[in-house]
């Protein structure tokens, strides 16, 4: 019985209060999202649209088919999706985010990330050469890539030959990789965060820190490693460091938070890679 007024007093509120209160729950997970939903018809109707955006959604290859269902059969949807983190290399994974044009947080493969911005190319009907579209996915700023090799250059030559300019917005960017050697600086004129997974301690990483000296509004770059001993830090690790003051790391693996868990932190605003500041470890 206490229940059931908790709930009739939560849904006398008025709307706007509802849907704010709503929004943080949603921001936790889609396991969230959905309680909320089947809360009431009224928490449904008001909670579909506009809580989707808050919510971090993770599909994976068993949920593609539904998931693109879902978004056929109620178009409104899509364009209401903000945080999309979905994995493969599929046409469905890119007709997805093709699908949702406002992200503003996205996690993808390479290759969709480039068949995305690809997907607007018209051909010219006299020749059938390939005339740049109008790039939609002018909102994400955070972008998360599961790889980056032979990325940049593809996507310089996406959409006739436009496709860069979908970097000039992104703020913050994860490289599960090495930063590719063709990686444009030039084209990140907004980037203020990168992280990438090139082992420290290898022969490539001051490379890429070289790279990065060119971005001059960048304030932080994060280093995410698996190769670390919970031990205080060794000559070796000190003198990686100092590569750039600007430069962090953050451990995987053991007890640590998963990647997936700190992207969910970010998008409602918690503890995210940007922000956690661990004592320094030993690095291997």
């Amino acid at each position: 019985m206490q229940n059931c007024d908790v709930r009739v007093s939560f849904c006398s509120l008025p709307p706007e209060i509802i849907i704010e209160i709503s929004l943080l729950g949603s921001a936790f997970s889609q396991k969230s999202y959905r309680s909320i939903l089947l809360t009431s018809r009224m928490m449904h109707r008001l909670a579909r649209l506009s809580c989707i955006q808050a919510v971090p959604i993770r599909i994976g290859a068993f949920a593609l088919r539904s998931f693109q269902n879902l978004l056929e059969r109620y178009p409104e949807l899509a364009p209401q999706v903000r945080h999309l983190w979905i994995t493969g290399t599929s046409e469905r994974v890119a007709n997805i985010v093709t699908a949702c044009v406002n992200l503003v947080t996205l996690a993808c493969s390479s290759y969709v990330f480039v068949s995305t911005v690809s997907a607007y190319a018209e051909a010219r009907p006299e020749d059938g050469a390939m005339l740049p579209g109008e790039i939609r996915h002018r909102l994400i700023r955070e972008l998360t890539l599961f790889d980056n090799w032979d990325c940049w250059s593809y996507l310089a030559q996406a959409n006739g030959g436009t496709g860069l300019q979908i970097c000039r917005n992104i703020t913050h960017l994860r490289v599960h990789d090495n930063l590719a050697p063709d990686f444009p600086t030039s084209e990140f004129r907004s980037l203020t965060h990168f992280s990438s997974s090139s082992r420290p301690l290898g022969m490539t990483f001051p490379h890429e820190i070289q790279i990065l000296q060119s971005l001059e509004r960048l304030t932080s770059i994060v280093n995410c490693t698996y190769f670390w001993k919970l031990q205080p830090p060794d000559e070796r690790t000190e003198l990686t460091r100092k590569h750039d003051k600007r430069l962090r790391f953050i451990y995987f693996g053991g007890l640590e938070p998963s990647e997936f868990e700190l992207w969910c932190g970010r998008t409602r605003g918690g503890g995210c890679i940007w922000t956690k500041m661990p004592e320094l470890r030993m690095l291997c």
